[in-house]
């Protein structure tokens, strides 16, 4: 909980507080009132604003100066060009080779240095990405396999929630590394023990197919199984179907 107060501090004033807004379509179709955190609304259009300014405002000066590297299928690469280009920080992003062009063209339009990979799956691009920055010692950013990120991304979002909307007690969460999902379950079980957070993925995901196979995945209570252990202990923890 400390680590996600660290983060809201240094979020405070850097990142929009999105509403949350009353959906009539869902309430109708669920029987009982639904609202949406409306982090589409976000600086760069998403909620990896967050951790992409928490992890890189904490890096050292040394760090700063030799830059990183990342690896995005699209939204996590534009929050990291953005805050990179902000604080001064060379950023090299590596994307599966079939990524959203829409999202390809606003890395670079961020002054990043985009390199599409050949292959299409995001997990074997990652392997290029972290052995390019390991040759070439720079930190290695993840999108959801760190506590800071788990902390941003998806515990103070969590924060703002709870404030926000006191009465609700069911959350249901996209999951895709679990970066989100891991971070925002862990303080609303925290806070909330009562709660149910129920995460879902789409059946062709990588974090569903993680959880066709694999240690733990008989065990899990997500929906689907991220990528990463400590991501999904954090989840599967606080979680249910």
């Amino acid at each position: 909980m400390t680590l996600i107060q660290d983060a809201r501090r240094a979020l405070d004033g850097r990142i929009r507080r999105t509403p949350i807004e009353p959906s009539p379509a869902l309430s109708e179709a669920a029987k009982v009132p639904v609202f949406l955190k409306l982090e589409s609304l976000q600086l760069t259009g998403s909620f990896k604003i967050r951790g992409a300014w928490f992890v890189l405002s904490r890096l050292s000066a040394d760090e700063r100066q030799r830059g990183i590297v990342t690896c995005s299928a699209g939204n996590h690469g534009k929050a990291v060009a953005t805050v990179a280009r902000e604080l001064g920080i060379p950023t090299e992003i590596h994307v599966p080779r079939d990524v959203d062009q829409a999202k390809y063209e606003a890395m670079v339009a961020l002054g990043a240095r985009v390199i599409r990979s050949d292959f299409e799956g995001y997990d074997d691009t990652q392997e290029v990405a972290r052995a390019e920055a390991a040759r070439s010692g720079r930190p290695f950013l993840t999108a959801y396999d760190d506590a800071r990120i788990l902390a941003a991304s998806g515990g103070t979002l969590a924060a703002e929630v709870v404030e926000d909307c006191p009465e609700a007690r069911t959350f249901l969460l996209p999951v895709g590394g679990g970066g989100l999902a891991g971070g925002f379950a862990y303080y609303v079980k925290t806070v909330r023990a009562d709660s149910r957070v129920i995460a879902a993925s789409r059946a062709a995901s990588a974090g569903s197919a993680s959880m066709r196979s694999g240690p733990g995945s008989t065990a899990s209570r997500c929906s689907a199984r991220p990528r990463s252990s400590r991501v999904y202990g954090s989840c599967s923890s606080a979680t249910s179907t």
